[in-house]
């Protein structure tokens, strides 16, 4: 199995039209059907992590003149149109999923055709979320595909799915499959000697972040990152920090305590700097780094922070790194 997507197929239809007939397919192409497959590891990871954004994906759909991406399409070309007429160039203009059933079945409304051209295709984009606080979508340049804007909460999840063209004739099934933008921390308190158990984590704060950013759907390429902000890790406050926190003894390495929930942030960054506060006493300047051979936290993978304690003479700080999709191992220094 290629572990950076899970084979989820959805077979995409409009709900207004149903599957449509071949009775209904005398003067337009064939029906519009996709596949969808997402990524590993995230909130959005399985069917049940689709269906549960199932009414909140974007999908384009523009006219190729051949039956691989790139072939003649042009993003500048007529104007969009609400439904495939032969011979437009954009067939799908930003049409929202409005569920996904059980069976993996992706809905949307109204009818959508493949051009009767048999030479000709339609190359989809898409992308997630479709609609969210602070996220929009301006229409396309001459040339450039439709820009997502953005602004991040920490929880949100942000992906592209990779352009596929399908046709009228085409027998397997035309997949989208889902790319995550953004990268990911999750953090894990260990105590070595015990002596933050049963006091209060207040908060977790990632210093200087970039939340507000601009992603091409057809691309994924992130630009237009905005002045750096303070962003809190979620479900952290009044978090008792608790003997899982505690090692059994000096010769077992504590698991360590889960402490408040993912974080997705900008990727492309080779550091982060963390803010705790336990019982109202703040521990500052802490550099989360990724250890070589990585450079930078990549787009795409999950990095679990395992923040390690110890109330002596100073504070001594360890991390491991997960990503979502290759093991590694990195660092973290406090001041």
């Amino acid at each position: 199995m290629n572990l950076r997507f899970i084979g989820i197929i959805l077979v995409l239809c409009g709900t207004a039209f149903g599957c449509s007939t071949k009775e209904t397919l005398d003067t337009r192409g064939d029906a519009i059907r996709l596949g969808v497959s997402s990524v590993t590891r995230t909130v959005i990871n399985d069917l049940d992590g689709l269906r549960s954004v199932g009414d909140n994906i974007g999908i384009y759909g523009v006219r190729t003149s051949g039956h691989t991406s790139g072939s003649g399409e042009d993003w500048s070309n007529a104007p969009f149109s609400d439904e495939a007429v032969d011979g437009g160039t954009v067939i799908m203009k930003n049409v929202r999923t409005t569920s996904i059933g059980e069976d993996g079945t992706v809905h949307w409304n109204g009818g959508y055709y493949y051009p009767i051209d048999e030479n000709a295709g339609v190359k989809f984009c898409a992308y997630h979320p479709f609609s969210a606080a602070g996220y929009s979508v301006s229409d396309p340049a001459v040339g450039q595909a439709p820009v997502l804007n953005f602004k991040l909460n920490g929880t949100q999840d942000v992906m592209y799915a990779l352009p596929v063209v399908g046709w009228r004739d085409k027998m397997d099934a035309t997949t989208l499959k889902f790319r995550h933008v953004l990268t990911q921390l999750s953090f894990v308190m260990v105590d070595t000697e015990g002596n933050f158990v049963g006091k209060k984590l207040n908060s977790i704060v990632l210093k200087d972040v970039h939340t507000s950013g601009k992603m091409n759907i057809e691309t994924g390429a992130t630009t237009g990152w905005g002045t750096p902000v303070s962003l809190s890790v979620s479900d952290v406050d009044e978090i008792e920090i608790t003997e899982d926190a505690v090692p059994a003894d000096e010769h077992t390495p504590a698991k360590g305590q889960k402490i408040g929930s993912e974080i997705m942030l900008q990727p492309g960054l080779n550091s982060f700097v963390v803010e705790l506060t336990i019982d109202g006493v703040g521990y500052g300047n802490i550099t989360i780094r990724p250890s070589a051979p990585a450079v930078a936290f990549e787009a795409g993978k999950s990095y679990k922070i395992t923040l390690t304690f110890s109330q002596k003479s100073e504070i001594f700080v360890g991390a491991t790194v997960e990503p979502w999709v290759f093991g590694g191992s990195g660092f973290v220094e406090v001041i």
